[in-house]
C-alpha cells in the first residue's frame, strides 16, 4: 500500500495544483485589477471560489479516492498516519506561535509591501458577512492544504522512508530530513509564482510545519497555526491600510 499511498499523494500535490491554479481565475485577471480597491467586485467572489477550489482538490477529492472508491483499499485515518488529536506539547506550539503572531504582525503588516497585497480580498468596506465569509474559506481551504502536504503527502514518504512518527533515535533523525525537504520542495514551489515575501516563508513554514507534525504526531497544531497566520494577517491589514475599514452593514 505504501507505494501507491505515495503516488496518490504526490500526484494530487503536484498536479492537484496545476489543476487548481487553471481554475484560478482571479489569479489571471491583471495585477492593476487586484490593486484597485472597489474596480472589480466580483474579484472578492473569485478569491472565496479560489478557496473553495483548493478544499475541494486538496482535501475533498482525495478523502473521496481514499474513503470512497477505496483506491488505497480498506484503511482508516490511522493507517495513512495522520491523526488530529492534540498533546500537551501541541497545544505549547499553539499557543507560542500565536502570540508569535499576534506581537509580530502588529507591526510588520503596517508595510507597504504588504499592504499592496493584504487584505487579498481588495474591498474597502468589510461587511460582517464578508468577513465570516472568508474567515470559512480560509478555513476550509488551509485545513485542507494541510492535510494533502503534512498529512498525505509527508506521512506516504515517511511510511515509504519506514520512519516512526515522533521517533528521536539518530539515525531516523537524519533520515526524516528526506521527507521534510521533498515535501517542503513541493510545498515552496506552489507559492513560487507569488515571487514575494510569501514564496520564502512557504519555504520556512514547509520545514518547520513538517516537524512539527512529526513532534507532536498530529495535524492539528499546524491546521490551527496557517489558520490563524492568515487570520491574523488579514484583520491586521484591514485595521492598518488607510483605504480599508470594518462596517458594521
Amino acid at each position: 500500500m505504501a507505494l501507491h499511498y505515495l503516488l496518490l499523494s504526490v500526484s494530487t500535490a503536484t498536479f492537484g495544483f496545476i489543476l487548481w491554479f487553471m481554475m484560478s481565475s482571479s489569479l489571471t485577471l491583471p495585477h492593476r485589477y487586484q490593486v484597485m480597491f472597489d474596480a472589480n467586485k466580483s474579484f472578492a467572489n473569485r478569491v472565496l471560489r479560489r478557496r473553495l477550489i483548493g478544499f475541494s482538490i486538496y482535501a475533498l477529492l482525495p478523502i473521496i479516492l481514499i474513503f470512497w472508491c477505496d483506491l488505497l483499499g480498506d484503511v482508516s485515518l490511522d493507517q495513512l498516519g495522520i491523526s488530529f488529536s492534540m498533546n500537551k506539547l501541541g497545544w505549547m506550539i499553539v499557543g507560542g506561535g500565536l502570540l508569535l503572531q499576534l506581537i509580530l504582525y502588529r507591526f510588520t503588516t503596517r508595510s507597504d509591501s504588504n499592504l499592496a497585497k493584504f487584505p487579498e480580498i481588495r474591498l474597502r468596506f468589510w461587511t460582517p458577512w464578508l468577513m465570516i465569509k472568508s474567515i470559512l474559506t480560509w478555513i476550509l481551504y488551509l485545513a485542507a492544504m494541510e492535510f494533502l502536504y503534512r498529512g498525505l503527502l509527508f506521512q506516504s514518504l515517511a511510511q515509504v522512508l519506514e520512519i516512526v512518527q515522533g521517533a528521536i533515535k539518530p539515525t531516523e533523525v537524519l533520515n526524516i530530513w528526506i521527507p521534510v525537504l521533498i515535501c517542503a520542495g513541493i510545498y515552496a514551489l506552489t507559492h513560487y509564482f507569488k515571487r514575494d515575501a510569501v514564496s520564502y516563508f512557504a519555504i520556512v513554514w514547509g520545514v518547520l510545519a513538517c516537524f512539527i507534525v512529526h513532534w507532536t504526531g498530529s495535524l492539528l497544531p499546524v491546521i490551527i497555526l496557517h489558520i490563524t497566520n492568515a487570520l491574523v494577517v488579514e484583520f491586521y491589514s484591514i485595521r492598518n491600510h488607510q483605504e480599508t475599514y470594518f462596517v458594521k452593514n
